[in-house]
């Protein structure tokens, strides 16, 4: 029986199915309908967007995303994905999705695909080199389990920032007295993502999209932990609520501005998210770092241990710099 390819309609029969895939595939971080639809609801409608699933009589059994990398300062770069549940694999219908959106990447001109799958999956691995897909990053994941976090360990950080002159607190405690914190935290946000490690540099998510995270339902702001010199936000780690894994809550970014860096703030930062973890009832912390990040190192540190990596390929369609025809006018960012 062929496959069936159409796009994705904003049901919720669509809805559960296309988590249904997602969580067949990778059950130790599962999905949820409800994050889903909230990301679907705030996405940005100019930039090019397309989702597809395939059907075997009438049942979705995999499905293709990709888009504009907003986020690559690399000029008409995409990404994709393509799963499909295990019991219809090797069966072409990830060749099929595949080629279905790489055509219509290509006729957007895009010089650069990216895209990603666990180390684990020697089969998905296999899949992306055969195509001319070239790994340029590990990134590798790791959680904590909470139970057997020593606070003892690391009670020398504790008064550290107040050591330094620096005043911590949540963001839950700092926005009920500062009415532009969402600008703040977006250029906290903004100046420690120059430095997270990347094959290319990261442009900054404008300032309207970013305050979009804040209405996510997994959005914790009693766990997002700030340092403060002043008036001036200079260090934080935050925590995700997990909407599909009652045991496990996520990390988001943790960082301190360059030159407050190696005097123990982001380790006293990180201590008391694990603390709120601890107190929230999750069993397991979970992070993701490229290998060579030192944030991953002080997560070790920590007691975090590692967890299968994701590895992200690119696929060069044509040069960067090719110039464009005559009918373009403008490069889309």
């Amino acid at each position: 029986m062929p496959l069936a390819i159409r796009p994705f309609e904003l049901t919720d029969a669509d809805y559960e199915a296309v988590v249904a895939v997602y969580n067949a595939l990778w059950p130790e971080d599962p999905a949820s309908v409800e994050s889903l639809k909230y990301r679907e609801k705030v996405r940005n409608k100019d930039r090019y967007f397309i989702r597809l699933l395939g059907e075997l009589g009438g049942r979705v059994v995999a499905m293709a995303v990709g888009g504009e990398a907003w986020w690559s300062s690399v000029p008409d770069k995409y990404f994709l994905n393509v799963s499909v549940v295990p019991e219809h694999q090797r069966r072409g219908f990830g060749t099929q999705l595949h080629d279905h959106l790489l055509g219509a990447m290509s006729e957007r001109r895009a010089a650069l695909i990216e895209t990603e799958t666990r180390e684990d999956k020697s089969e998905y691995v296999s899949f992306l080199t055969k195509r001319g897909y070239k790994q340029v990053m590990r990134q590798q994941f790791s959680k904590l389990d909470v139970a057997a976090f020593d606070d003892s360990a690391f009670a020398e950080f504790e008064d550290r920032p107040k050591q330094l002159g620096l005043e911590v607190g949540t963001l839950d405690e700092f926005r009920k007295t500062d009415p532009e914190w969402q600008r703040a935290m977006w250029e906290l946000d903004s100046e420690l993502m120059k430095d997270v490690p990347f094959p290319e540099p990261i442009k900054p998510e404008p300032f309207d999209e970013y305050v979009k995270h804040y209405g996510h339902p997994g959005f914790l702001p009693e766990a997002w932990f700030l340092a403060k010199d002043g008036d001036r936000y200079v260090g934080m780690s935050c925590l995700w609520k997990s909407l599909a894994d009652p045991d496990s809550i996520y990390t988001g970014l943790t960082g301190v501005r360059r030159e407050y860096r190696r005097k123990g703030i982001a380790t006293s930062l990180k201590v008391r998210a694990i603390r709120f973890a601890r107190d929230f009832g999750a069993r397991y912390v979970k992070a993701d770092n490229e290998e060579n990040n030192p944030m991953y190192q002080l997560n070790v540190r920590l007691g975090f241990r590692p967890t299968p990596a994701w590895l992200m390929f690119h696929k060069g369609l044509r040069d960067a710099a090719e110039e464009s025809p005559p009918e373009k006018t403008e490069t889309t960012p």
